[in-house]
Formats: C-alpha cells, sequence, structure tokens
C-alpha cells in the first residue's frame, strides 16, 4: 500500500530473447522482451604453466583458451582460428605429440562453440624463446608464454673462433674451440674431460695466455 512501484532483476545461462510478463488484479497484464546475449571473448590465456624442453625434441601438449574479460572461459560464436608463432626461428607447431604432422601456415581452426586449442612445438634454438598465440576474431590481445629450450647431449666439437692469418712470431687472437650438440647449440660437458691439440704445421707453440708466454703442457 502507498507505492506504486515494485523491482526485480532476472538473469539467464542460455544467449535468448524471452519475454517478461507481469501481472496484477483487477489491470491487465504488461509484457516486455528481453535480451541475453553470449558474453564476448575479451582474452586468450594458456591452460599450461611456462615448459621447458630439449633442443630438437617435442615438447609436452599446450592448449589456449578463449574468456571473457574476467577469465572465465568463453567460446567463440563464429568460426575462427589462432595463429601459432614464435620470436625465434627454427620453432615448429605440431597437431601431434610426436611432432610428425606440423600444423599448416601455423593456423589452427576454431569451430564456433570451441574454446581451446592445442598443439605441440619443436625448437632447435637455445636462445630466449617466446610462443604466441593470436585470435583471428574480435580485438583480442594475442598470448604469450615463454619456452625454456635447453640443449642437448655434446654431439661435436667445433672452432668457435674465425681462423686467423697472423705474422710469423707474433702471438694469435684468442681460439676458441666448444662442444655442441646436434643442433649446434652449445652444449657443455658433463663431467672433467681433457681437449687434446694437435698443429700440422713446423715451430707451432701452443698457449694459454694472450701474450703467448705460458706454453700449454703434454
Amino acid at each position: 500500500a502507498g507505492t506504486s512501484r515494485v523491482s526485480f532483476y532476472f538473469r539467464s545461462s542460455a544467449a535468448q530473447s524471452f519475454d517478461a510478463t507481469v501481472t496484477l488484479t483487477g489491470l491487465p497484464p504488461a509484457t516486455q522482451t528481453q535480451t541475453v546475449v553470449p558474453p564476448q571473448v575479451g582474452q586468450l590465456a594458456y591452460l599450461n604453466a611456462p615448459l621447458t624442453v630439449v633442443a630438437g625434441a617435442c615438447t609436452s601438449q599446450l592448449t589456449v583458451q578463449t574468456r571473457d574479460a574476467a577469465g572465465v572461459p568463453t567460446p567463440v560464436t563464429t568460426a575462427s582460428s589462432v595463429a601459432l608463432s614464435s620470436n625465434q626461428a627454427g620453432v615448429r607447431f605440431f597437431s601431434d605429440s610426436g611432432c610428425t604432422a606440423q600444423v599448416t601456415g601455423g593456423v589452427l581452426p576454431l569451430a564456433a562453440g570451441g574454446s581451446t586449442v592445442s598443439f605441440y612445438v619443436r625448437a632447435t634454438a637455445t636462445s630466449a624463446t617466446t610462443l604466441t598465440a593470436t585470435l583471428s576474431v574480435g580485438a583480442v590481445p594475442p598470448a604469450n608464454q615463454p619456452l625454456t629450450v635447453t640443449p642437448g647431449a655434446p654431439s661435436q666439437l667445433v672452432f668457435a673462433t674465425a681462423a686467423q692469418g697472423i705474422q710469423s712470431g707474433t702471438c694469435s687472437s684468442e681460439v676458441r674451440v666448444e662442444t655442441r650438440d646436434a643442433n649446434d647449440n652449445p652444449s657443455p660437458v658433463g663431467a672433467a674431460t681433457t681437449v687434446t691439440l694437435t698443429p700440422t704445421g713446423v715451430a707451432i707453440g701452443l698457449f694459454s695466455d694472450s701474450g703467448c708466454a705460458t706454453a700449454l703442457t703434454g
């Protein structure tokens, strides 16, 4: 009594339009059409923690998910795709755990109603690597995640400095050799070891210092 207004709120878990009808004894009913739209995708996020993988090996599965601005998983409403890329050359994306089926063009389809895509990665360089996933629809920021790539076991010994041409009687610049894995990444030896130096010329001395004062022995 004494009032002419009542209020209420509504919520729906499904996108739809529906009629809300109110009645009061002695008065004709009032009807109003309400519309519920699906949530909008506002972000793309990785479900897995950052991974570590040996150079040349296949990672475990990575998954990215579309979400709304509040971080709630939200499916796309139209057929879309997710483009995969990296800041490093030599990174390849695959659809299978054996890394035999490469993702064509680095693009994975995402069907309407879907919210996740999964993939695998193989990288060959131990440089700092970032994986980027970009959604094809909407102004959604790309999702980035670091990938740590460790060297494989040493498989080769190489000169890491260029060949030199020096005047006789002078000391060369540093000559450096290093152990590397099969993908040409520096790869430390697992235990103390020795490197044997064998020059093939005559009257050649080998030294441990830049002034050629301390001769190498053995």
